[in-house]
């Protein structure tokens, strides 16, 4: 699997979030990580087999969710993951990369390389339309 990005204007956005409060920062970080994250949320419920049922009876459809990680320290990193939920996540890898009775579906593959780039871009226009947003009320707020 390979995915490639690309990011025009860094030193520019990187300037801006730094004359931003780091609350409003993570904030804006978080909800443009979101916006990425159901494109390929998206993407991964629609490609996935309709009878992927676990054992349990759980649809593995229904189970694609954005979380975020367990971290030590929240307040220092902006992360989400988009994955399996509750008794979901013990038998997703199975459809992911078989076993002796299933063969392999590479959903979760398939769909890095078909909306990978997707997904960046729509982070990244998130986070400059909500970056330019909060820097203009901070420059109204300082006149």
């Amino acid at each position: 699997m390979e995915v490639e990005w690309k990011f025009i204007g860094g030193p520019e956005l990187n300037k801006a979030l730094a004359e931003l409060p780091i609350a409003v920062e993570r904030k804006l970080g978080r909800q443009a990580l979101r916006m990425g994250a159901k494109v390929l949320q998206k993407h991964i419920k629609a490609t996935l087999p309709v009878d992927a049922v676990t054992p349990d009876g759980v649809h593995l459809n229904k189970s694609v969710s954005i979380y975020r990680p367990w971290q030590r320290d929240r307040r220092r990193q902006i992360a989400l993951h988009v994955g399996y939920a509750g008794l979901a996540r013990t038998y997703g890898h199975i459809i992911e990369f078989g076993n002796s009775k299933i063969q392999p579906n590479p959903v979760w593959r398939r769909a890095m390389n078909a909306v990978g780039g997707q997904v960046v871009q729509t982070t990244i226009d998130k986070l400059a339309k909500d970056t330019l947003r909060e820097a203009e009320k901070l420059f109204k707020r300082t006149i």
